[in-house]
């Protein structure tokens, strides 16, 4: 028999507490940090709850596909609960669900096209079985197990299909939610408990504005120095342990590992010498004994594997490499490097942290356990009212656009705004210091702003203040990680330019670098101090196209448009809050049933909307209003053009029918604190203005509405960012 420590008594109480309450929701998501034994927890409840509350139950256990995770869990009940009746997926096939059983199953079995588990044929499938179990009035409790890579439709299906009294989501990173009951383990208990690490130290000793060559190589020999410190203090207190440094690849399928193999070997650890692992979906070397406390692995090389239920309490240190681009470090990745080998602290500083060395930017939490969304969804039927039965408005539909941008006269703009802008000239010294005041950073190393300190919480490293970061020079060179940014850079720059990528490349080519066109260049940088300023000036880069495309410039469209009459859809899936107390009905919208519990922030209605359809239900003009859909063909939209000629579709947020029987439409935005002025957004303008010429080529009432506090503003004559403004007026001037 297992002993439990005193949070997991807690936490297996509450779960038997919230099966048995009547009035609870039938999920029930569990926060618990990795590394509180989770396993454990959930294996025991299973066993109190067929002892003392109901045999006649059949346990779902449901895991992510990576990882062999369901059969890790599978062993361990096997080992610690020998007398319960533990099946994986082939075994339940064969003979049932049965009472008192509990089947791990892996999320592929089940969500994979063409899988036996699930087509038909001789022998029953998984659908078969369970038509069997309900026909026997068996009941299900599902578990959902680290569920983040199967939040489809299709896996939510599989769960449905058991109708289960009850689904329980195990996560390390949920939050409380509506439709669910929350469990909550306190990451503090399980440290206290001496079986996790006290904190976590990210980049620890690595000095602000430090400048380095290599740094896959420099992450390494950090590792590897903690490594050896933390081997010698376990050495001083006679422990034989052996701490693992986990070494986590980028996911990018391009990249090769040889790289990092290369950087161990001149460190002098091999796979000749069993100093190095590899575990990789299509390799595998040296990981037999991985898990002994002393096995001579000192080195794990790894991928994503290490996210999903694997284990090896000896791991203490995480190097993780850089991804190209915006990737976020997923920081429930720490929980793999936080156990405790002896399941307690030693007093020792060293000992009793883990530590991450990474050049990731952001930190983010994962989607594991994730809950379903807060909101449900109806099916509601439009009204019989002949006003709404017989609504239609013109419209336009974009089809495909052959568009032809003179990519000459973009870079012309392109060059004669920065010269304008940062008053530059011929002598590229003095352009340098200008854009350097300006912002920009020129120089040949790349700028990792990364994060450092002493974190208790694993998701205290999640929106890291400026306090906590530090800024790290890396020698930039043309080849490598820096290759893979330079075209992260270079596409991300692309989309706000809306230029085809190589026609982009050319117009910054000749503005900076020395090998480009002199006639318009900006600076005279080589290669590889080019590659660092796209990388380092991305963000910058965009803002300045964007301020050409917002303008009236340059481009040359054959628009393809077709011509059709909207009407309101017959039936339309609505959004709603189950657990919302009113049930004040909203009339006034153009589809039956429409009540409070479809107006409120659950359901993705912003501020500006909710008071804009309370609005509307007490205004005396309005007759019925509908709220628009943001994309699709099935809604009301009106096409706009940018600067550049691209043509975009633009979705109206209401459409109202006033009580004189006219149309009036309506977008709103959020709004601002009366007297604060902003920056003027040149594509709201676009939208304005197209709106506009809209409503007045077919006779309709408009306006854009924003809010201050509890009242609404409308304007309808020209955009202006700042409330103060006299075209922003009471909505009850118009409306």
């Amino acid at each position: 028999m297992i002993s439990l420590l005193n949070f997991q008594i807690d936490a297996v109480q509450a779960l038997l507490e919230k099966v048995l309450e009547p009035k609870a929701k039938q999920t029930i998501v569990l926060k618990s940090p990795t590394g509180s034994g989770k396993t454990i927890m959930l294996l025991s409840f299973i066993d109190e709850y067929i002892k003392s509350i109901d045999k006649n139950v059949s346990f779902i256990w449901l895991c992510p596909g990576k990882g062999n995770l369901e059969e890790q869990s599978y062993e361990q009940m096997k080992k610690f609960f020998p007398n319960r009746n533990s099946k994986n997926l082939l075994e339940t096939l064969s003979s049932g669900f049965e009472e008192g059983s509990t089947t791990f199953i892996n999320w592929e079995m089940v969500t994979k096209t063409g899988n036996r588990a699930i087509t038909d044929g001789e022998e029953k499938n998984l659908y078969d079985r369970i038509a069997e179990a309900h026909r026997s009035y068996r009941k299900f409790i599902v578990i959902v197990d680290e569920e983040h890579s199967n939040d489809t439709g299709k896996a939510q299906a599989v769960i449905n299909a058991f109708s289960p009294i009850h689904i329980i989501r195990v996560s390390a990173t949920a939050h409380e939610n509506p439709n669910a009951e929350f469990i909550e383990i306190d990451e503090q208990d399980v440290i206290n408990e001496g079986i996790i690490a006290r904190a976590i130290y990210v980049n620890e000793d690595i000095p602000n504005g430090i400048k380095i060559s290599n740094e896959t190589q420099f992450l390494l020999e950090k590792g590897d120095a903690k490594r050896k410190e933390v081997k010698e203090e376990y050495k001083k207190l006679g422990i034989n342990i052996n701490p693992l440094v986990i070494v986590q690849l980028p996911n990018d399928k391009g990249l090769k590992i040889e790289k990092t193999e290369k950087a161990l070997a001149d460190m002098g650890y091999t796979y000749e010498n069993k100093m190095v692992g590899v575990w990789l979906a299509d390799k595998k070397e040296n990981v037999d004994d991985i898990k002994n406390l002393n096995d001579g692995v000192s080195f794990l090389i790894m991928k994503q594997a290490i996210s999903t239920g694997w284990d090896c309490p000896r791991a203490k240190i995480l190097v993780k490499l850089r991804e190209a681009g915006d990737e976020d470090f997923e920081i429930q990745t720490i929980g793999r490097i936080r156990r405790m080998p002896e399941r307690k602290h030693y007093d020792n500083e060293i000992l009793d942290n883990c530590y991450v060395y990474t050049f990731d930017e952001q930190y983010k939490a994962g989607l594991f356990g994730q809950v379903p969304h807060a909101y449900s969804v109806c099916r509601m039927k439009l009204k019989k009212d002949p006003l709404i039965q017989n609504f239609k408005l013109k419209r336009k539909r974009l089809l495909d656009s052959h568009r032809i941008l003179d990519s000459r006269a973009i870079q012309n703009k392109f060059i004669e705004s920065m010269r304008t802008k940062y008053r530059l000239d011929s002598n590229y010294e003095n352009n340098k210091v200008k854009l350097e005041s300006s912002g920009y950073i020129v120089k040949n190393e790349v700028i990792i702003n990364t994060i450092s300190g002493k974190f208790v919480k694993t998701m205290d490293t999640e929106n890291v203040g400026e306090e906590k970061r530090i800024k790290v020079s890396v020698i930039a060179n043309t080849s490598g990680i820096y290759a893979r940014d330079f075209m992260h850079s270079r596409f991300e720059i692309h989309k706000a330019s809306h230029l085809d990528t190589d026609d982009l490349g050319g117009i910054l080519l000749n503005a900076f670098n020395e090998n480009g066109d002199e006639k318009y260049r900006l600076l005279s940088l080589d290669n590889a101090a080019y590659y660092a300023f796209i990388i380092n000036n991305e963000h910058q880069l965009k803002e300045e196209f964007r301020d050409i495309s917002s303008g009236n410039y340059i481009a040359n469209l054959i628009p393809q448009v077709r011509e059709d009459e909207w009407t309101f859809l017959g039936e339309e899936l609505i959004k709603y809050n189950p657990n919302e107390k009113s049930d004040e009905k909203y009339d006034k919208n153009v589809y039956e049933d429409y009540s409070a519990k479809m107006v409120n922030s659950v359901c993705g209605k912003s501020q500006a909307e909710i008071k804009f359809e309370d609005y509307c239900q007490k205004s005396n003009k309005v007759k019925f209003y509908q709220k628009n859909g943001d994309m699709g063909d099935e809604y009301f939209s009106v096409p706009y053009s940018d600067g550049l000629g691209a043509q975009h579709l633009f979705y109206p947020d209401y459409l109202l029918i006033l009580d004189d029987g006219k149309t009036m439409i309506i977008e709103t935005k959020g709004g601002e604190s009366k007297g604060k002025s902003k920056n003027i957004d040149r594509q709201v303008v676009n939208k304005f203005n197209a709106f506009k010429t809209y409503a007045e080529e077919n006779g309709l009432k408009w306006g854009f509405v924003r809010d201050i506090d509890t009242r609404l503003y409308i304007n309808n004559t020209e955009y202006v960012e700042n409330m103060n403004d006299p075209s922003w007026r009471p909505i009850e001037k118009e409306l």
